[in-house]
């Protein structure tokens, strides 16, 4: 006979599991302790272990209760999504996001068609920029969501990447290193340029634009070598590896304005579904 899992159990143990205790959880799923208490027994028989340990008066997770504590997260947000989905109360006013082009080329096409195809009358507003005018843009609450690129401490980081040197490797016995970067501010630029400043290698600059594209093109075309994440580069690019020196790690943050809608989350868990994917 096969055992179904409960969301609304589920949601109890998540609460439980996150606040360390029954009495601290009762407040946020509005149950008593006696009612969570014979709820998470019922769970426990369902998954077929026990779920919580005490050890010298301390509750914490057993390995199962670990195991399905993870599962429970993404259950309830699926959950969640899936009811946003289904509702039809759109106002009409369009969803204002903001990406860097990076992440509009990987991203765009596969995140859109599951964003809108459940939700043909979505109105969604596309903005571009880097990141430094994207994180203004969310605090002067000109975008409901934004994909950025900034640094780890960012505490809207979903995922954290590192930075490496791309281009042809003969370009690196040149006497001056030829630079291929992207237009201030960019947090890539100041990396390379960083790093050949540590190492005291000579280098200039033959081309910078606002354009990945531009980028990418003369990348390709040999004019110069420049700093990306890996899976930001399009294909033909190749890595030159560490020899010129130490790069540093960011990280991918989704930010969302607070207050924003349901669907807003809905797209925002679909998004970072995508950067979470070995696959990008």
């Amino acid at each position: 006979m096969t055992r179904l899992l409960s969301i609304e159990l589920l949601k109890s143990f998540v609460a439980i599991s996150e606040s360390g205790s029954m009495i601290k959880a009762e407040k946020s799923v509005f149950l008593s302790q006696s009612a969570l208490s014979l709820q998470m027994k019922r769970l426990a028989a369902i998954v077929g272990a026990p779920l919580f340990q005490r050890t010298h008066g301390i509750q914490s997770l057993t390995p199962a209760g670990e195991v399905l504590l993870r599962y429970a997260r993404h259950m309830l947000a699926l959950n969640d999504e899936a009811l946003a989905a289904l509702r039809d109360d759109f106002t009409g006013t369009p969803i204002r996001i903001g990406m860097t082009q990076d992440f509009v080329d990987q991203l765009l096409p596969s995140t859109l068609n599951d964003f809108i195809q459940p939700n043909p009358r979505m109105h969604v507003h596309i903005r571009l920029g880097n990141s430094a005018s994207l994180r203004e843009a969310m605090q002067s609450d000109q975008l409901d969501l934004a994909l950025y690129l900034t640094t780890v401490d960012n505490p809207f980081v979903i995922r954290t990447v590192p930075a490496q040197w791309w281009g042809r490797p003969t370009l690196m016995h040149e006497a001056e290193l030829p630079l291929v970067l992207m237009e201030k501010p960019c947090l890539f630029r100041e990396a390379a340029i960083a790093s050949l400043n540590a190492e005291s290698r000579r280098f200039r600059i033959v081309l910078e634009s606002s354009s990945t594209s531009v980028l990418y093109a003369a990348v390709k075309a040999g004019l110069g070598v420049t700093c990306r994440a890996a899976e930001l580069i399009n294909d033909g690019i190749g890595a030159i590896g560490a020899v010129l020196g130490p790069l540093p790690t960011f990280g991918y943050a989704i930010e969302v304005r607070p207050g924003a809608n349901t669907m807003t989350s809905y797209l925002r868990n679909i998004l970072a579904r995508a950067l979470q994917s070995p696959a990008q």
